[in-house]
């Protein structure tokens, strides 16, 4: 049992280090790009529902269940 953990320990330390390309841009300019933001979810959600979203982000409200239920469906879209 010992043998398997040292053996893997070595094949980790031995392994080649991954290249890193060089960003020359702002961390702003590409940070959450990967995100549900409003663009996409008015992309991945009917239009009831987007008005909906968009305003309990502005009102502080708290979405209704089947709206939430769209909105985790066009998250995972």
């Amino acid at each position: 049992m010992s043998k398997i953990r040292f053996t893997a320990l070595e094949k980790a330390l031995n392994r080649a280090p991954v290249a890193l390309e060089n960003v020359n841009s702002k961390i702003s300019d590409y940070y959450g790009i990967n995100v549900f933001d409003l663009k996409k979810m008015k992309q991945y959600l009917s239009e009831d529902a987007y008005q909906s979203v968009v305003e309990s982000i502005e009102g502080g409200e708290k979405i209704q269940r089947k709206i939430a239920d769209q909105v985790a469906s066009g998250m995972k879209s």
